[in-house]
């Protein structure tokens, strides 16, 4: 059984210099976890981020899965994956890794100085782990290349936005 744990800690410094505020899914072996970098973070943001009720769901349209996830009354993210981006071994390790593991670590690091400020494991089951990996694998023979896939991304993103998204989606609830 995979037993993958997250080594960093609220206070570390994530020691990488992130190109841009917002957040990114990070292939984690048989599951993936949410970094998450902003700056002007509050305590609110900070408790949501922590402690706040976590809503989640999966979204898939033309081979893009994006995951949907709310946390308190801060915090709403339509996070999708661009498999084309991803190195091979690192996908090769996510799609055979062990089914059992489906847990997902979200990090939340201030941008302007790259500490971590909280962290939190959700688990969201094997049907949707299932789900998710299938809509990857599926993106990979859709798209050429990252850039198509980004694009398909983005245009899926603009035209739903993120209420959309929700309304359309089987939310979970933790």
């Amino acid at each position: 059984m995979t037993t993958e744990k997250t080594t960093l800690k609220a206070g570390q410094p994530l020691g990488v210099t992130p190109p841009f505020e917002g957040y990114m899914p990070v292939l984690n072996r048989a599951s993936f976890d949410i970094i998450a970098f902003f700056s002007g973070l509050t305590p609110r943001d900070l408790r949501d981020w922590v402690k706040g009720k976590i809503r989640y769901g999966l979204y898939v349209e033309n081979g893009i899965p994006i995951f949907l996830l709310d946390l308190g009354k801060t915090w709403s993210l339509d996070v999708y994956f661009n498999m084309h981006q991803e190195k091979e071994e690192q996908r090769k390790e996510f799609f055979e890794g062990e089914p059992g593991y489906t847990k997902v670590n979200l990090t939340l690091v201030s941008y302007t100085d790259t500490i971590v400020q909280g962290i939190r494991s959700i688990d969201v089951g094997q049907e949707f782990m299932m789900a998710l990996k299938e809509a990857c694998f599926d993106q990979l023979s859709r798209y050429a290349n990252k850039d198509d896939c980004f694009l398909a991304a983005e245009t899926i993103l603009q035209s739903s936005g993120s209420k959309s998204l929700r309304k359309k989606t089987e939310m979970h609830q933790l």
